[in-house]
C-alpha cells in the first residue's frame, strides 16, 4: 500500500512502538474551496461582512488501486464518496498547542461502515457467550 501526503506539510505519525514516521508533502495540496460573498457592511466596526460557504475539492488525484491519500480532514469530509481518504487522528501537541504528530489516522464515518461495524458487535457478543 503506498500512503501519498496530499497536504502542504510534512505528516509525522507516531508508530505503535514510538517511532516516527515522516511522509513527506507529495507536491500540490488537496484543498476545499471557499466561497466569499460580501453581503453588508458593519458601520460600527468598519468592516465588510461576508457569507462564506465550502466548494469544490481540488488537487485530489483520482483513485488508484494500492493507493491512499493522507489529506485534512475537511477535504476528507467534503469528498465522501472517497474511501481512499484518510486525514490524521489522535493529534500529539506541544506545550505550544502546535500540533507535532499523529497516533493514528482517521477516516469519515460513513452509515453503511456503522452497519458492519454494528453487525460485526453484535456477532461478536453472541459468539462470546456460546
Amino acid at each position: 500500500m503506498n500512503f501519498v501526503n496530499l497536504t502542504d506539510h510534512p505528516m509525522v505519525l507516531e508508530q505503535v512502538d514510538g517511532s516516527l514516521k515522516t511522509l513527506p508533502p507529495f507536491g500540490t495540496a488537496a484543498r476545499v474551496e471557499m466561497k466569499s460573498i460580501d453581503v453588508g457592511f458593519v458601520r460600527d466596526l468598519d468592516v465588510f461582512l461576508v457569507e462564506e460557504e465550502y466548494g469544490d475539492v481540488r488537487g485530489l488525484p483520482p483513485s488508484k488501486p494500492d493507493v491512499v491519500y493522507v489529506v485534512s480532514r475537511m477535504v476528507a469530509e467534503h469528498a465522501p464518496h472517497r474511501i481512499d481518504l484518510v486525514f490524521p487522528a489522535h493529534l500529539v501537541r506541544d506545550a505550544n498547542d502546535r500540533i507535532i504528530s499523529a497516533r493514528a489516522l482517521g477516516q469519515v464515518a460513513r452509515p453503511e461502515n456503522a452497519a458492519i461495524r454494528a453487525f460485526q458487535r453484535a456477532w461478536r457478543d453472541s459468539s462470546a457467550h456460546t
